[in-house]
C-alpha cells in the first residue's frame, strides 16, 4: 500500500513539473521576452558584430526586425 501511495505522489510531482516546464516554454516562446533573449544572445555570441534594431513580436509567432546589421573587418552588411 505504501508503494502505491509513493508512486502516486511521484507521478503527480512529475506531472506538475512537466506542466510547469510546458507553461514556461509557452510563455517564453510567445512573449517578447523570448525574442529579446534570442536577439541579445545572437549579438553576444557574435561579439557585437551582429546588431538587431527594432525587434518586435515573438519567437513562436510573427516577428519584425526594423534593421539587421553585420559588420566585420572593414565591411558591413545592412538589411533594412
Amino acid at each position: 500500500m505504501k508503494l502505491k501511495r509513493y508512486l502516486g505522489i511521484g507521478l503527480a510531482l512529475v506531472a506538475l513539473l512537466g506542466g510547469a516546464l510546458l507553461g514556461v516554454a509557452l510563455w517564453f516562446g510567445t512573449g517578447k521576452s523570448g525574442l529579446d533573449w534570442a536577439v541579445g544572445e545572437a549579438a553576444r555570441r557574435s561579439a557585437g558584430r551582429l546588431v538587431f534594431e527594432g525587434a518586435s513580436g515573438s519567437l513562436a509567432g510573427k516577428m519584425h526586425v526594423a534593421r539587421i546589421t553585420y559588420a566585420d573587418e572593414g565591411w558591413q552588411v545592412v538589411a533594412d
